[in-house]
């Protein structure tokens, strides 16, 4: 599995892994652009729900419902969009989110992996 994006952070490891767990943080970096998120509800527990509404190229909302896989506190996160609440399959899944966050020197190496269903 080859990262599609990874970033030298020069920020504290442990806010770099709490941004992706906040909603006002992880509007931040969430997205390449030119898409952007416009609002995020998050339930940071395995099973917990999200649901990221994606603006995009021509400011279209897209809403991206999903759930937590696997939490590792400040190292990894796993989520889908395989399904929509805990336990309802969605109709159109799209995608596997891997986020690892590695503490290196000052700053923090940040990847993203997305595994799409296509």
């Amino acid at each position: 599995m080859t990262p599609l994006k990874w970033a030298m952070v020069q920020a504290n490891f442990h806010s770099v892994a709490l941004e992706t767990v906040n909603t006002e943080l992880l509007m931040r970096r969430l997205a390449p652009k030119p898409w952007r998120p416009l609002s995020a509800e998050l339930d940071v527990k395995v099973g917990g729900a999200s649901l990221v509404v994606m603006g995009g190229p021509n400011s279209e909302p897209t809403p991206c419902p999903g759930n937590y896989l696997l939490l590792e506190p400040g190292r990894r996160i796993v989520s889908t969009d395989a399904y929509e609440r805990p336990c309802q399959p969605s109709a159109r899944p799209f995608m596997t989110l891997i986020l690892s966050f590695t503490s290196e020197g000052e700053g923090t190496r940040y990847r993203a992996w997305v595994r799409h269903w296509s």
